[in-house]
């Protein structure tokens, strides 16, 4: 690692970053700690800060500020364990506990005497929602210990103070129904398939997906699909796609294509009449890039299942 690490040294400038200035931090990533609480880490852009410390929070959404916040504990990476410093200057990573019970990702940390929230740089509205509630079906209390709304809504909030993706709320007229608004229906299954782990019985609706106007017009999500797939295949993709609204943006030859499909050529040799037909027949690899609406992408996983 030593010679990755001088190149990097030697390449890459040092942050342009002023310590006269006045404390300001981005949130980046919001932990748990059994002891302190929640610490919010992120990279320092300006000044300076001690513990014991008086700072403010800016908070992104929804702009409120929340002052008289004392920082408690300054931790610092170093390699896989922390450790603990009594000041930071810009330019740091550092994780802070104090501020981080009223802070959330995206949301600012600064000097009491800022007064302008960082930007944190663009960021990806969520694109599909599903209800979750308490397992009620006949076979309720059967395969979980967790079973009641109160604990699902608990532990979402948890899961949403980690991820500025992700998005909770109470359902209007019901105290017990949580409607999550996530990227897609990837994230959505990851924290189905982590609180099922955890031992927490729920039920969810169908995904629905996140509409949003815009200057008069209703705007749909839209999603990016990347395949690689042998030629013999490639009608019967498009034919898929399309039939969801797909729109077709680019097909491009690949060489060597990934997993058991692809044969490297130098491994095929002139005695093996198989191996030369094998190595020409995955030559005919093709890569193609759809931009397909987020309803197109519901149910996509099926049609690889056969």
């Amino acid at each position: 690692m030593s010679p990755l690490l001088d190149v990097i040294l030697s390449h890459v400038p040092a942050p342009r970053v002023s310590v006269q200035d006045p404390f300001a931090m981005c949130v980046a990533m919001i932990e748990r700690d059994p002891f302190v609480g929640r610490v919010a880490t992120g990279r320092i852009q300006s000044g300076q800060v001690k513990i014991g410390d008086k700072v403010k929070v800016l908070q992104y959404e929804s702009g409120q500020v929340i002052e008289q916040l004392k920082i408690t504990k300054i931790e610092k990476k170093a390699g896989l364990g922390k450790v603990q410093l009594q000041s930071a200057v810009a330019g740091d990573v550092v994780s802070l506990a104090g501020p981080g019970d009223a802070a959330g990702i995206a949301d600012t940390i600064a000097a009491p005497g800022v007064t302008q929230a960082l930007d944190p740089g663009p960021i990806d509205p969520p694109t599909l929602s599903m209800v979750f509630s308490a397992n009620d079906s006949p076979l309720s209390g059967k395969s979980g210990k967790a079973v009641t709304g109160r604990a699902i809504g608990q532990r979402l909030a948890q899961e949403a103070e980690s991820s500025v993706s992700l998005k909770v709320n109470v359902l209007q007229g019901s105290t017990e129904k949580y409607d999550v608004q996530a990227r897609g229906e990837m994230q959505l299954a990851v924290v189905i398939e982590g609180m099922r782990r955890e031992g927490m019985e729920l039920a969810v609706s169908p995904p629905q997906v996140l509409y949003r106007m815009e200057d008069g017009r209703k705007l749909e999500p839209l999603e990016e699909v990347v395949l690689e797939v042998d030629g013999s295949h490639v009608g019967t993709i498009i034919e898929a796609l399309t039939a969801r609204r797909g729109d077709l943006l680019e097909v491009t030859p690949v060489a060597h294509g990934f997993g058991a499909a692809a044969t490297d050529s130098s491994s095929s040799s002139a005695e093996d009449p198989a191996g030369s037909s094998s190595s020409s027949g995955t030559g005919d690899r093709q890569r193609l890039v759809f931009e397909v609406p987020a309803r197109g992408m519901i149910g996509l996983r099926s049609l690889f299942a056969g």
